[in-house]
């Protein structure tokens, strides 16, 4: 059964942005249980986590603005990563993450 936007909106506000260092964790993590994330496109396993100031400070400031609004108005918080290789995106969403850090006394 989908939950009600609200409550996930709820559940995104009242957690703490993931650093870098909880990313990666969280990934590695990921990573551990699954195998190496492999890029679709060329199949490279080496990923590049947005890095400062640009990619994951703007992902930051997303978040602090959905905290501060209170509603998400079509923003997603999340991550992006490129592949090393060849530069494809993939993005991945904070709630996860922070679940997953709350799950792992973090």
């Amino acid at each position: 059964m989908p939950v009600p936007d609200e409550t996930r909106e709820g559940d995104i506000a009242a957690r703490r942005i993931p650093t870098r260092q909880d990313i990666i964790d969280f990934l590695t993590a990921k990573a551990n249980e699954t195998g190496p994330m492999k890029c679709p496109c060329c199949a490279s396993t080496t990923w590049v986590l947005g890095s400062e100031p640009s990619s994951f400070l703007s992902a930051q400031d997303m978040y602090e603005n959905f905290r501060s609004h209170g509603s998400s108005k079509g923003i997603l918080p999340k991550i992006t990563l490129a592949c090393d290789n060849c530069g494809l995106i993939r993005e991945h969403a904070f709630l996860p993450i922070s679940k997953w850090l709350d799950e792992n006394g973090r």
